[in-house]
């Protein structure tokens, strides 16, 4: 069976770009497998990503929504990748 894919186009901020690269390198996961994973448990409705996209939505309500800290970003990124069991938010 061959899968038919589909492009998406994402513009990050230089800072954000170059710390998603590094993670990357560092975990040796790609761009893509992070995205891939992360849409994938927002479709199977997995609680840990739909806590991700309810506080995002709760944020851009509230107008709250900046920059996420370095710090964020790692806990973010080490959920996603199956690191700590913590809860994020």
């Amino acid at each position: 069976m061959i899968l038919e894919r589909r492009p998406i186009h994402v513009n990050l901020s230089k800072d954000f770009h170059v710390e998603l690269k590094r993670l990357c390198a560092d975990k040796r996961v790609t761009m893509q497998e992070i995205i891939e994973h992360f849409v994938n448990g927002l479709i199977d409705e997995r609680d840990d990503m739909t806590k991700i996209l309810n506080e995002l939505i709760r944020l851009k309500k509230d107008r709250k929504i900046n920059r996420i800290s370095k710090v964020d970003k790692d806990e973010i990124f080490n959920k996603i990748l199956g690191g700590e069991e913590d809860e994020i938010f």
